[in-house]
């Protein structure tokens, strides 16, 4: 099995858990740019099935994409940043994590 194939097993497996609390860390790293849609479907069913979902990344797109609400952590401190159309505003997010690159205003 890959390290894709693998990564995309631990993630259905996490899913079809129907937990009421699920805990995604780099749930895109991975997983080839056609899978990250499936990916993020899975999540949004859960979510939509009343599972409160934390998801952690570096994938700017696909967690914007898939996100209510963003969090940043820097230095030990967390900041909330609402929606991420709004944490895209944000000047120092887009700074300090976005760099270069920044989405689209």
């Amino acid at each position: 099995m890959s390290g894709g194939e693998r990564r995309r097993a631990e993630i259905w497996l996490a899913v079809a858990a129907s937990s009421s609390c699920l805990i995604a860390d780099e749930p895109f790293l991975g997983i080839a740019p056609a899978d990250r849609s499936r990916v993020a479907d899975a999540l949004r069913a859960r979510a939509a099935a009343g599972t409160a979902i934390l998801v952690t990344g570096h994938e700017v797109e696909d967690l914007f994409d898939l996100a209510d609400e963003v969090i940043w952590m820097v230095a030990g401190t967390t900041h909330g940043l609402g929606t991420p159309d709004e944490a895209a505003r944000h000047a120092q997010f887009r700074l300090e994590y976005l760099g270069t690159r920044c989405l689209p205003d």
